[in-house]
């Protein structure tokens, strides 16, 4: 076992456990979108503006990640 071995197995669980939390949020958050919106658009749930609100504000995070990623 290679050292240091436990303390990245569970930096990966975390991110792992983290990624799909944020899954479910999304999910759950489109199905809020789906339901509210359904007389209206029952495909997407949502126009497409937001649709662009939140791809926009999703890039923002990325790249605020990977400058926090280079900081570090």
């Amino acid at each position: 076992m290679p050292l240091g071995y436990s303390e990245q197995h569970d930096f990966n669980t975390g991110i792992r456990t983290r990624l799909q939390l944020g899954t479910l949020q999304s999910n759950a958050h489109a199905i809020g979108h789906i339901r509210r919106n359904s007389l209206h658009q029952p495909v997407y749930g949502f126009d497409r503006a937001h649709a662009v609100q939140m791809r926009r504000t999703r890039h923002i995070r990325q790249i605020a990640h990977l400058v926090q990623r280079l900081v570090d």
